[in-house]
């Protein structure tokens, strides 16, 4: 019922949740949330890859207590989680640790959990940031396989979980501050779309 706003007006509730929020229409999303001020519980769950940042479920992750999947080395035993391409030898095809290098096993990915960056005081949701890199099934060859055969999107949004934004696909104000001029232009009718 993502894709009309009929479905958004129908029906009150207690609980919604979107899944594939990022593949849905973002507007009836937001719709969805008028559904539950009937409610005492009003429960939302926002569950997706992310796409682009600021959109779907990226929106609520910088107000959650952003939970990381934590792993100890079996051999220096630092707490870490897995970042590509920091943990990851592409050559060997392994998980390796961050600070000694030595190879992470698919059972110290198994026995990890989750650590909060910030506390619940702080947040509004409770946010986890799921990457194919913590599940113990996918070896480190899959990932490197994934990174060489499909697009850098299809690779950020759906093996690392996290918003894609391409090279130069994003205008920061420091960009438009270093193109301003004193100088007055003369041209009329000009459209500018950012």
């Amino acid at each position: 019922g993502t894709f009309t706003e009929r479905a958004a007006l129908m029906v009150t509730s207690d609980w919604n949740i979107h899944d594939e929020e990022d593949r849905s229409e973002q507007q009836i999303i937001q719709q969805y949330r008028s559904r539950l001020q009937h409610s005492k519980y009003a429960w939302e769950h926002h569950i997706s890859n992310p796409s682009v940042e600021g959109t779907g479920v990226s929106r609520y992750w910088p107000l959650s207590d952003q939970k990381h999947w934590f792993i100890t080395c079996s051999h220096c035993q630092k707490r870490q989680y897995l970042m590509w391409p920091d943990s990851i030898d592409q050559e060997k095809q392994i998980y390796v640790c961050k600070f000694c290098q030595g190879e992470i096993y698919d059972d110290d990915r198994r026995r990890g959990y989750w650590v909060k960056k910030k506390s619940i005081i702080q947040a509004e949701y409770s946010g986890y940031w799921i990457s194919l890199m913590m599940a113990p099934r996918t070896p480190a060859k899959e990932i490197c396989n994934l990174f060489n055969t499909k697009s850098k999107e299809y690779f950020w949004n759906f093996v690392l979980g996290l918003p894609y934004v391409g090279e130069g696909n994003k205008v920061t104000p420091e960009m438009i501050f270093q193109n301003l001029t004193k100088r007055k232009n003369k041209r009329t009718d000009v459209v500018i779309g950012v």
